[in-house]
């Protein structure tokens, strides 16, 4: 029976560590690694689970000629609503900014970014809502229909100082 209750506490204790560890994307390997004090290799094995469950995605980045693998949670929307989380979006002002970069991505901005609107498709002001988990964004069913949402998964890219984010479409 000891056996048995063990490996249910190192279940239990993986689950929590996940669930902490979904709160600290988008990162890379060695950046977790070093917040929570564990080897890179614990932490690549619990990626991988996340991965499998296709909570998360991996995107290879290029930063100074090195190949950099970042995880990052995947958002899906549903009634045109994507939910962020605090750790990658905190909006400062009332009303957010959505900015189309590009046919496959999007910016989101809490401040006016004047760079993003000469480069934009088109931006337009949105509303958000505060919940505990994160801040839910509703999303015109303009952009809905350009991006094609919910048929695509939208995967932020990075986050700016949690007042902007980029996010790109698949």
């Amino acid at each position: 029976m000891k056996v048995n209750e063990n490996l249910i506490k190192r279940i239990e204790n993986g689950r929590k560590f996940r669930a902490e560890l979904l709160k600290k994307l988008p990162s890379n390997i060695y950046q977790l690694a070093q917040l929570f004090g564990k080897n890179p290799a614990t932490i690549l094995y619990h990626l991988k689970i996340l991965e499998k469950e296709e909570t998360i995605f991996k995107q290879n980045n290029v930063l100074n000629g090195r190949a950099q693998a970042i995880y990052a949670p995947k958002l899906t929307f549903e009634n045109n609503e994507l939910l962020l989380s605090k750790d990658l979006f905190y909006p400062t002002e009332k009303e957010v900014c959505f900015y189309a970069l590009s046919g496959n991505s999007f910016g989101i901005s809490s401040c006016a970014n004047p760079e993003w609107k000469e480069k934009s498709l088109f931006n337009i002001p949105i509303n958000f809502k505060i919940t505990e988990e994160g801040f839910i964004i509703q999303l015109p069913e303009k952009i809905a229909n350009f991006y094609e949402i919910p048929l695509n998964t939208v995967r932020p890219i990075y986050s700016i100082d949690k007042k902007q984010a980029i996010f790109t479409i698949f």
